[in-house]
């Protein structure tokens, strides 16, 4: 009798386990064709909690160690996600191939998730995808390739922008919100944001002065960085080679138990330098680098809020070495330049309720630079430092924003303040020590007419207190029509507010070739902007189409310009003057399409900008219009898990403004010249190995081999200029790989 009981148990037992075997097979939905490397999750109903995990095999079988019902979630690269609640131990699941198109819900307008299609403003989403694809290490990199972008290089100062044909100076540059601080020459140096751990860029073009304030009347970028969830160890290693000198290896681990959440990224970017016309083998074009970067993240779950906190550390070395001093070339001058960032950012986000979202951020932002000039024997290799200068900058910053979103009602509004509390110090500042503060309150209505909504109006406005400028009160109105079905139209205007920097107030830079003077006296800048747009969005068969025009129109007034005053020949004296009026103009139009493996972009830009600084500028006053072209081709092999692309841009001959020396009437005169067009072409393959754990990207970039540009200009408009008419834009053709591992463990 004993023996039968435990062989009646032991039957029982076996039964079980087998019962609490399921099994998932997943196919694509188009071909038809099992998916592996499939990542299967079972879950308890309502409790959101791992029961089993597996990962499908060649034939897309996956067994999971779970007892229907719960709830199966389904992920796989490249395929949407798929979460249903099953009742059965065989379970077949068909997932969509994603489209190319971009990421769906958007922050940087509301600080709420939002679905892309509901924003009134235009909004433009890179990827991680296409980061991915194009093989961009750092902000530079990856808006190269878009449309009413531009990118100058400075050997010094870095990479700096230009949107809607307005300058850097105009363009707020964010990571998760918090504003990216340290302009030189009115631009942040795009190369020194690195992207290791962004998910995706969030673009707003056109001002958005109310909701972000002073520097933003050109548009503003924010990147937004990875949040995992979930509950198990992740990371990555990453690594880097291009055959110009660019070395860089960097990695990231994340853990969460129950609440909280840690992420510790890390990494080293090395380049060689790079120039192609050099004789001696000392002085390159592009400058050699090193940067060191690392960043820790924590947060922590409290009920319906999460608080997290962000710690980022930057430190990049830019090395100039000079030609040998004639007549025996045995010592020359170099000088190294090193920037230190620290930034500190400590946010409370969550729901009240349903319809009530709370928003606060708080950051304290360091940014430093270092110069240092010396002496090298280039016999016995001793260096002797001849003079070194440190400027330092400061930003505390808090931002809160409170929404009211109810779908269910025609009237949604958003509510918020920021303060802004900016300190620069160091030897080139005036009297050593400048202050600036900027108070802000500001609100958006939202109101929705029409049937669903089709007609959706917002208002918005913003009310400023400066301690150094009296500022308007700043209006916008933005308006979307779903005019009739899948086409979108949109509208909108803007009035902008920028205060000078305080470097603009108050530097000071004084050198053996020119001297760099900052004006107390500046007027703040003022905008009146107008934007538009028309959306149309079909599908056709299995083929996804879009097409997008769009239109604007920046008038600046008082626009701050760094103008030559001198009047030597050999010495240049520049210092931040307001021009009378700056306008820009201009469309762009884009036609895309999505076939499951294989998507295409087709763009076109035609840019104009107007400089009116009245007798200062020896050029017929009028609009000079530059184009832009973009072709953009990607084909995924779904069966090799593996992807082709294509990144091609026309630049068109560009104006610029530069200062030239008039022999006859011994004065330094403002003129207008062109910067000439050229093109570049990037290809690109990605393979996913060892079930997308491992990934190889090979890369050709600049296959057009261009590295310098001609212009009509004696000298180039920046005040390091080289005063040749030939004006680096890149180095020159170069391949590239780079091999990524990812770390998934479970606790």
């Amino acid at each position: 009798m004993k023996k039968k009981s435990i062989f009646t148990f032991v039957l029982l037992w076996a039964a079980n386990v087998l019962v609490a075997q399921t099994v998932v097979s997943i196919t694509d939905k188009g071909v038809k064709k099992p998916i592996s490397g499939g990542y299967v999750v079972a879950q308890n109903i309502g409790q959101n909690k791992v029961i089993s995990t597996s990962i499908s095999g060649k034939q897309g079988l996956a067994t999971l160690s779970a007892k229907p019902p719960f709830v199966l979630v389904v992920s796989c690269p490249g395929y949407k996600v798929f979460i249903d609640t099953v009742n059965s131990s065989q379970v077949s699941v068909e997932l969509e191939f994603l489209s190319l198109q971009l990421d769906e819900f958007v922050v940087t307008s509301s600080a709420v998730p939002t679905k892309i299609e509901d924003h009134a403003q235009t909004v433009k989403v890179i990827s991680a995808e296409r980061i991915k694809a194009q093989g961009a290490n750092n902000l530079s990199d990856v808006l190269q390739n878009d449309l009413n972008i531009r990118i100058s290089q400075d050997n010094i100062l870095g990479a700096g922008i230009q949107m809607q044909g307005v300058g850097g100076e105009n363009v707020k540059i964010m990571v998760n919100g918090v504003p990216v601080i340290g302009r030189l020459n009115g631009n942040i140096d795009l190369s020194q944001i690195n992207l290791n751990q962004v998910e995706k860029i969030e673009i707003i073009e056109g001002p958005s002065s109310v909701n972000y304030g002073t520097n933003a009347l050109g548009g503003v970028i924010n990147l937004i960085t990875k949040n995992r969830q979930q509950k198990q160890i992740t990371g990555s290693l990453n690594s880097f080679y291009e055959t110009v000198g660019n070395y860089n290896i960097d990695g990231d681990l994340g853990f969460q138990k129950g609440r909280h959440l840690i992420q510790v990224s890390g990494g080293r970017y090395f380049f060689d330098g790079f120039s192609n016309s050099d004789s001696t083998g000392r002085y390159q074009s592009w400058r050699p680098k090193e940067q060191v970067f690392g960043a820790v993240n924590y947060g922590v779950g409290l009920g319906r809020f999460h608080l997290s906190y962000n710690g980022k550390g930057f430190r990049e070395i830019i090395q100039s070495k000079g030609t040998p001093e004639a007549p025996f070339y045995i010592s020359a001058f170099d000088s190294y330049f090193t920037t230190y960032r620290i930034d500190n950012s400590l946010r409370f986000n969550g729901y009240i309720n349903n319809n009530h979202h709370l928003d606060i951020v708080a950051s304290a932002n360091l940014y430093q630079r270092e110069s240092v000039n010396l002496y090298k024997d280039l016999v016995t290799l001793n260096e002797t430092p001849l003079d070194t200068n440190l400027e330092e900058f400061q930003l505390l910053m808090s931002r809160g924003i409170y929404n009211y979103i109810n779908p269910n009602t025609s009237i949604n509004f958003q509510l918020g303040y920021e303060v802004n509390l900016d300190k620069a110090n160091g030897l080139r500042i005036e009297n050593g020590l400048q202050q600036m503060e900027d108070y802000a309150l500001f609100g958006n209505l939202s109101l929705g007419l029409l049937k669903d909504k089709k007609l959706l109006l917002q208002p918005g406005v913003r009310l400023i207190s400066n301690s150094a400028y009296s500022a308007p009160i700043t209006p916008s109105f933005n308006l979307k029509w779903n005019a009739i079905k899948n086409v979108t139209l949109r509208g909108s205007y803007a009035r902008g507010f920028r205060a000078p920097s305080l470097k603009e107030l108050y530097f000071i830079f004084v050198d053996v070739n020119h001297n760099v003077f900052g004006n107390p006296n500046l007027l703040a800048e003022t905008s009146n902007s107008f934007n538009g747009s028309i959306q149309l969005k079909n599908k056709f068969k299995l083929v996804d189409l879009g097409f997008n025009i769009s239109g604007f129109y920046n008038k600046i007034d008082n626009q701050i310009r760094s103008v030559a005053t001198s009047l030597s020949v050999d010495s240049v004296l520049y210092r931040n003057e307001n021009i009378e009026q700056f306008t820009s103009k201009g469309f762009r139009t884009e036609f895309k399409t999505n076939h499951k493996r294989f998507a295409t972009t087709l763009g076109y830009s035609y840019t104009g900008i107007l400089n009116d600084l009245g007798a200062a500028l020896r050029a017929e006053n009028k609009f000079i219009f530059y184009p832009e072209y973009q072709v953009n081709l990607t084909y995924k092999f779904i069966d090799f898990k593996s992807s082709f692309n294509v990144f091609f841009k026309q630049f068109g001959d560009q104006p610029i403004l530069f200062s030239q020396f008039d022999q006859e009437t011994q004065t330094h005169v403002i003129e207008q010249g062109i910067i000439g067009g050229y093109g570049r072409l990037d290809l690109s393959y990605n393979q996913s190995l060892l079930g997308n754990k491992l990934n190889i990207s090979l890369f050709a970039k600049n296959l057009l081999n261009i590295s310098n540009v001609q212009q009509t200009a004696g000298i180039t408009s920046g005040v390091h200029s080289s005063g040749s008419s030939s004006l680096p834009v890149m180095w020159g053709r170069t391949f590239a790989v780079s091999v990524k591992y990812q770390i998934e463990s479970k606790k």
